[in-house]
């Protein structure tokens, strides 16, 4: 992962009535201002030589797009849901594509 790269990241609701998915691209986080922004005593506990630990690597996820869903079945969608009928995506609730 320190290498950066293609990224993915995926959300689920607690309540499992919405879910996300982001992608984009992660790469080293290189600007100081940034860096001493995040920088604390609670994580410099984390490292025994500070900042200038080799373990330590800061990544910024550069985000390149984002699909969503709101998930609201109805009782008669749930009921095809645990038959094992066919469902359509629009009869589960809405969908956004998002591109940044």
């Amino acid at each position: 992962m320190a290498e950066g790269g293609p990224a993915m990241a995926q959300f689920s609701s607690l309540d499992h009535n919405f879910f996300a998915c982001i992608s984009g691209l992660l790469v080293k986080e290189t600007n100081q201002k940034v860096i001493n922004r995040y920088w604390s005593k609670p994580v410099e506990a984390w490292y025994e030589k500070g900042r200038d630990d080799r373990s330590l690597l800061m990544m910024r996820f550069e985000l390149k797009s984002a699909e969503m869903w709101a998930v609201a079945p109805s009782a008669v969608e749930m009921l095809k849901l645990t038959s094992g009928s066919t469902i359509s995506p629009a009869e589960m609730g809405g969908h956004q594509k998002i591109a940044f």
